[in-house]
């Protein structure tokens, strides 16, 4: 199923409806076997109430959640971009909203259950509702390939009809602001946080497109058959690049054209009295007209 920035308000209430359901009972009750509840809010006695919490508390997130999609370019830019971040302290102003829910075009990590890689295809983060000062992410798959997994293993057996996401436990994340050093106790999270930490800041510079969704009359009508309202969907592109000058930032002039590298670079913010990094994109500096150093080889990025 292939999914539209329109379809997040409908998406979103599946997954709350299915949350609340009866055939989600087996996910929460192996969540709170799996050590899911002590990782996010402590130990409980009663496996019930530690089930119920688990799942009040998604549920709740979820709702408070403001609606990303993330083109699969910009996907594409945040894996490549994480792979070279530089270590800052996460706090709450780096977050483009309190609380979120984003869905991908294209999967930017894998995501390990009962044994298998799966896609990462959405996130939910929020503040801890500890109120210790963290955020908290889970992660969300496509149920086609989630479908034949839960199947195969008796553990998590259960009717998989809806939602087309498909919360995974296990995949979930929570780190102290101001600290880098708890990331997540999963295997691929490492990988995922750093993504996920660069694409919240990359979504929040300019070279971010930021629109909403547009929603046809037909889409309209089905939400409104649905009583769904058609919410507000942020809509994260590239913004096209623009030329330069062939000057750089001096007035040195050069003869010669040359690419360059997409890279971070620390930026200080007098208003918060922090630095953060922003990302430089790839581009091609020096007069136009004039001999490329570096080589014959030439990749053209469209967007």
């Amino acid at each position: 199923m292939e999914i539209r920035p329109v379809d997040l308000p409908r998406l979103r209430a599946e997954v709350v409806t299915w949350i609340n359901g009866t055939n989600a009972e087996g996910v929460w009750r192996s969540a709170v076997k799996r050590g899911a509840m002590e990782r996010l809010v402590g130990p409980r006695e009663d496996a019930d109430e530690a089930q119920a919490m688990l799942r009040g508390m998604e549920i709740m997130r979820l709702k408070e959640a403001d609606l990303y999609y993330a083109s699969s370019e910009m996907v594409s830019l945040a894996k490549a971009a994480a792979k070279s971040i530089p270590d800052f302290r996460l706090e709450p102003e780096d977050l483009p909203s309190r609380a979120g829910l984003i869905v991908f075009e294209g999967s930017p990590a894998a995501l390990g259950f009962a044994g298998n890689a799966v896609a990462t295809r959405a996130a939910c983060w929020s503040h801890h509702p500890s109120g210790d000062g963290a955020v908290l992410v889970s992660r969300y798959a496509d149920r086609r390939e989630m479908a034949p997994i839960i199947a195969a293993n008796t553990r998590y057996r259960q009717p998989y009809q809806e939602p087309a996401l498909t919360y995974v436990h296990g995949g979930e994340m929570s780190w102290l602001f101001g600290d880098n050093d708890d990331v997540t106790p999963e295997e691929s999270g490492p990988v995922f946080s750093q993504i996920l930490r660069a694409m919240w800041l990359l979504m929040q510079q300019p070279l971010a497109l930021v629109e909403d969704a547009q929603y046809k009359r037909h889409d309209r009508r089905r939400l409104e058959r649905e009583r769904l309202q058609a919410e507000r969907v942020r809509v994260i592109k590239l913004r096209r690049a623009t030329g330069s000058d062939g000057r750089g930032e001096s007035d040195r002039e050069y003869h010669h054209q040359w690419i360059v590298r997409g890279h971070w670079r620390q930026q200080y913010y007098p208003s918060r009295d922090v630095r953060r990094p922003v990302w430089i994109a790839p581009h091609i500096k020096g007069p136009e007209g004039a001999p490329l150093i570096g080589g014959e080889k030439v990749y053209a990025w469209t967007r």
